[in-house]
């Protein structure tokens, strides 16, 4: 233990601090009240001595000192003794106020200064412990604290009743709402307002026989942010009993991309199967035609388009410039149909389109948005209010034959079309 003495009595000085010295324990000596306090603010003494002796003015008085003491230390329980002659303890109200455990009174006697000691060494032993244990706890309630809040998924913790008692920064981040506004609020405010009836239902189910349930254990779920928009999750669920009664810890993770992954693999997966149900056509119906529109009524229900169109390529007889007409064309709407205007037969690539005969009689793609097309490539695209383009050349015997492609008019969308389709 370490011990801190303040006082200008050097017989007191030599008395306590060999005393101290032969029972192990660490000294520091302070001249004056100034130096005692500085010396408390740089470290922790769970034993301080304090000589009653007059001060100089420029200097706090001992009873000063011991109530600034006992303000830093509050919670450390610090254990002070005052050193006085008998008649300085007239007043023993001011000096118990002061926060002053217990007196020595001069001249010192060896005997008696060693039971008191030893009394109130034990005395602060017990109470450094107690502080000791308290504080342990308080730092390990610090770090669970810490890693709530700074966990990569959202933690909320509800009591029986279904109110949130507490959330981390994740949660913060996910829902859109401050702490402030979720603490005390019901749970059902992070779903759909169409399923918090049924959830509250769930919650009370789930009270009745608490357990853990892992991630991925229970079915789609859906949340809500504070302005409307929803979003699925994955929620797994622990119970904590505690001295106030069950809470739930719910850890929630934000799934979108992971389904956006899915859907994206599903739309594949689709694409395939149409294109394979279109070859089969091919191979089945004698009538080619008739064949080629079923082909591209396939292909365009299978990745959700507006429109899907076959061009082959010619030369021009004179010039021998590239030309292109349209062939065979499927469309959502009959309306939006072009298969019949004359400007799509013997068109020239030049100028608007000289960039894709480049592109994709070398094998290449052209594909997204129309706004990020060059002008001249957008402006007859933009008249038909096309949003999105996949374009793909079609090569027979290492011959530029023509192209497919594929229009959106309501969307724009990032393709996902697999190789060689």
């Amino acid at each position: 233990m370490k011990f801190l003495i303040t006082t200008h009595d050097t017989q007191a000085i030599e008395l306590l601090t060999y005393i101290a010295h032969q029972d192990g324990h660490d000294v520091t000596v302070c001249h004056n009240t100034t130096a005692a306090w500085q010396a408390c603010q740089q470290d922790f003494y769970p034993l301080v001595i304090v000589d009653i002796e007059k001060e100089s003015s420029a200097e706090m008085d001992s009873l000063q000192l011991c109530r600034q003491i006992c303000t830093l230390s509050a919670e450390k329980n610090v254990v002070i003794l005052l050193l006085a002659e008998p008649a300085q303890l007239e007043n023993l109200k001011a000096i118990f106020e002061a926060g002053i455990n217990d007196y020595f009174t001069k001249p010192l006697n060896p005997q008696q200064v060693r039971m008191r000691l030893e009394i109130v060494k034990q005395h602060g032993r017990e109470r450094f412990e107690r502080w000791q244990a308290e504080e342990s706890l308080r730092e390990s309630e610090e770090k669970f604290r810490t890693l709530l809040e700074y966990a990569p998924e959202g933690i909320i913790i509800v009591d029986k009743e279904g109110r949130i008692v507490l959330v981390n920064a994740m949660s913060e981040e996910m829902f859109g709402y401050t702490r402030a506004e979720m603490l005390g609020q019901n749970i059902e405010i992070l779903l759909p307002e169409r399923l918090r009836p049924r959830h509250a239902n769930h919650r009370h189910a789930f009270l009745a026989h608490p357990k853990n349930r892992q991630m991925g254990q229970s079915l789609d779920l859906l949340a809500r942010r504070k302005f409307g928009t929803v979003f699925p999750v994955e929620v797994g669920l622990s119970v904590a009993n505690t001295k106030n009664g069950i809470l739930i810890i719910a850890h929630v993770i934000n799934i979108t991309e992971r389904k956006q992954t899915e859907e994206k693999a599903n739309r594949q997966g689709e694409l395939l199967y149409g294109v394979a149900r279109a070859m089969n056509y091919l191979l089945v119906t004698p009538n080619f035609s008739v064949a080629i529109e079923e082909v591209l009524k396939y292909l365009g229900l299978s990745t959700n388009v507006s429109r899907v169109y076959l061009f082959e390529n010619h030369f021009h007889p004179q010039t021998n410039e590239p030309l292109m007409s349209l062939r065979f064309e499927w469309t959502l709407d009959e309306s939006h149909a072009q298969i019949n205007h004359l400007a799509l037969q013997n068109a020239s690539y030049s100028p608007s389109f000289s960039r894709w005969y480049e592109t994709l009689r070398n094998e290449k793609t052209i594909q997204g948005s129309v706004r990020q097309l060059p002008l001249l490539e957008r402006q007859p695209l933009e008249v038909r209010k096309v949003k999105t383009i996949f374009i793909a050349p079609i090569m027979i015997l290492g011959r530029f034959w023509g192209f497919i492609g594929f229009e959106d008019d309501q969307f724009e969308r990032q393709w996902r079309m697999p190789i060689g389709t």
